[in-house]
């Protein structure tokens, strides 16, 4: 996962540290280039970060939630435990003209001894299968309070790590809008970039051809999250691109775009693309043209609806054919 870093880094490393052998060959482009990938570089693994909070806050939430619902059904189960408990000891206490419960209330008064003594003499109508089902589950209610007490603290914990490393990763993916600012369409830098590019492909299938644009038209930290686990058995099917909210999101390929909204999702952006594949866009905070769309066309701008409050950033999905989705990262590596 977020194999660009990696490989970025290694291919970078002859030429990072002032004096070392060719940092001072380098043309203005190169060293443009060079610094832009630099600051890639530290958005994208500060975006890691962020990929990887997320995932545990979300990991832990889904076993907060599955804690609370076993600690309200051991509750409940307690209740009818200790009812059934009360009702036979009731029944003996009302048939042998005594008052109160010490059993189940204490034994404060003096007078708590003779009413223990009759207990004593009604414990064969509670049976130990139902008092030592009411130690249990009364145990059990124990311990399912301590693990809730446990997850929520570390549900706590998750949350505020998570709010560090948003923080982080915008504040990175800001450096990189500064270091881009007024390089990124120079056609010297962009060949520059371009070639570093290629250096860093690692494999895969790449779905776009000549005239294929990124999705995210401004900076932008990505990396390999396909397949990452999310809660409910489902299954990561994009590659996440955070960039500052209304950064304009475009056409990667001519089509016909279509506007949807969805609980996970947000407001989002269908294209059935004229090379026969469908893309998603989602989390946007709003649409740009819908409708036919050439390549490039503004066609919604980075937010953070659906599932993704407090993060701005764009899901993105590559569905060949219309069928399943694949894995976008080997193609968004080489034409963003």
């Amino acid at each position: 996962m977020w194999r660009r870093t990696v490989v970025l880094a290694a291919a970078m490393w002859p030429f990072v540290a002032i004096g070392l052998p060719g940092a001072a060959q380098q043309d203005p482009a190169s060293q443009a280039a060079r610094e832009i990938a630099v600051a890639q570089e530290r958005a994208d693994e500060a975006a890691a970060a962020w990929v990887q909070a997320a995932e545990r806050l979300e990991e832990l939430e889904t076993g907060l939630a599955a804690a609370e619902s076993e600690l309200a059904l051991l509750e409940g189960r307690l209740v009818e435990v200790r009812s059934e408990v009360e009702r036979l000891v009731l029944r003996r206490f009302m048939s042998a003209s005594v008052t109160g419960l010490p059993f189940l209330s204490g034994f404060q008064r003096p007078t708590d001894q003779a009413q223990a003594a009759v207990l004593l003499e009604i414990v064969t109508e509670v049976t130990v299968t139902d008092l030592d089902d009411m130690v249990a589950t009364s145990e059990q209610v124990a311990a399912a309070r301590r693990r809730l007490s446990s997850r929520r603290e570390a549900t706590e914990r998750a949350r505020d790590d998570l709010a560090v490393r948003s923080r982080v990763a915008q504040d990175e993916v800001a450096r990189l809008e500064a270091v881009e600012a007024g390089r990124r369409r120079d056609a010297a830098v962009k060949r520059a970039r371009d070639l570093r590019r290629a250096a860093s492909y690692g494999g895969g299938a790449v779905f776009g051809s000549e005239g294929w644009r990124c999705p995210v038209d401004g900076p932008a930290a990505f990396g390999d999250t396909w397949g990452a686990p999310r809660p409910g058995d489902r299954r990561h099917l994009g590659t996440d691109f955070i960039s500052p909210r209304g950064t304009p999101l475009v056409a990667v390929v001519s089509g016909v775009a279509t506007a949807g909204q969805n609980d996970l999702g947000g407001n989002v952006v269908y294209l059935a693309g004229d090379d026969g594949h469908r893309y998603y866009y989602a989390h946007l905070d709003r649409w740009g043209q819908l409708g036919r769309v050439a390549a490039g066309e503004v066609i919604g701008f980075v937010g953070d609806t659906g599932n993704a409050v407090g993060v701005p950033h764009l899901h993105f999905e590559i569905r060949p054919g219309g069928g399943p989705s694949v894995n976008p990262f080997p193609t968004v590596l080489v034409f963003c």
